[in-house]
């Protein structure tokens, strides 16, 4: 039962046909306030407190707000959404999830979402976004009272902003330098748990068969292998790695020093630990079909470990 603080829930509120505390008004406001002020490139997110049920709001200056609501590919056991709960989500505006986190990536599906989504064009009127969003918290996601929830607010950086006005307990954000973050990701996926850093502080394992390098760059973390090695640079090899480039998963190879290399870029702000092993798990996939095809058409060494230098792409 909801928690009001001046008078009894009411009924019919924010498309709900069970009562629903007057405080969703109260919060409403403050949740106006905040979205007028979001700029270009700054995240909030709204959450019940210890669960994975969220709206999230993505400030994209002229291109508008994007406003996404949690789905089970992000939710577990008790937390996961019910028919019901979905079918409200679908029936009042949102998009489906257009695939999983290993496909609905901004990669390979930069117009989807891995969650329920909802474009708005700029500009967006503040208003009408904090409606929908209380909407699908009430309804979809069935939060009950404001209380329940909690909120993070930070930049394509990685700078975090206090949104007091809110009313919500700010929770805790992660504050940790990237390539910490892919480590503890690279060690959960591969067991190691005391797997380090090297010293130019890229992560390094041998995953299957083949070695890979994760490299920060700006907003993006590199993942890469070296393919074959002994190679020699020929106009059919060039063909062959043009036509890997134009493939779907997004990864491309290229010939140095007698050596083809294969990377692929995820994109880094905001860090998703799901996404990076998901990215992990289907680039060492890809790369040994084509270490094993390249080394049956040109010969050479496959797949090498590569020392960890970061491979750098243009």
């Amino acid at each position: 039962m909801s928690k009001p603080t001046n008078g009894c829930a009411v009924s019919g509120r924010y498309g709900s046909t069970k009562p629903v505390s007057r405080d969703w008004d109260i919060f409403a406001e403050r949740l106006t306030s905040v979205l007028s002020k979001l700029e270009e490139d700054q995240y909030l997110i709204v959450s019940a407190k210890n669960s994975n049920r969220f709206v999230q709001f993505a400030c994209q200056g002229a291109w508008g707000m994007r406003v996404e609501a949690t789905s089970n590919h992000f939710l577990e056991n008790k937390d996961r959404l019910n028919r019901r709960q979905m079918s409200w989500l679908r029936s009042h505006g949102w998009n489906a999830p257009t695939g999983n986190v290993k496909k609905a990536t901004p990669a390979k599906d930069p117009n989807g979402s891995p969650n329920y989504y909802i474009d708005f064009p700029d500009p967006a009127k503040a208003g009408e976004l904090a409606r929908i969003a209380i909407e699908a918290l009430v309804n979809g996601l069935e939060i009950s009272h404001p209380s329940s929830l909690e909120y993070k607010a930070f930049d394509r950086d990685g700078k975090v902003f206090s949104f007091k006005q809110l009313g919500l307990k700010a929770a805790d954000v992660e504050d940790k330098p990237l390539m910490d973050r892919v480590l503890e990701v690279f060690r959960e996926v591969t067991g190691i748990a005391d797997l380090e850093r090297d010293e130019d502080g890229d992560v390094m394992i041998r995953y299957r068969s083949i070695a890979v390098c994760a490299t920060p760059l700006e907003n993006k973390v590199r993942l890469s292998t070296a393919l074959i090695t002994d190679t020699v640079e020929s106009p059919i090899l060039l063909s062959k790695l043009n036509q890997l480039n134009f493939g779907p998963q997004g990864i491309r190879c290229v010939h140095r020093e007698k050596t083809v290399f294969a990377a692929f870029d995820m994109p880094a702000n905001p860090f998703v630990p799901e996404h990076l092993a998901e990215e992990m798990r289907e680039f060492t996939t890809v790369a040994e079909g084509f270490a094993l095809m390249l080394r049956a058409e040109f010969s050479g060494n496959s797949p090498v470990r590569t020392g960890g230098t970061a491979i750098y792409i243009q």
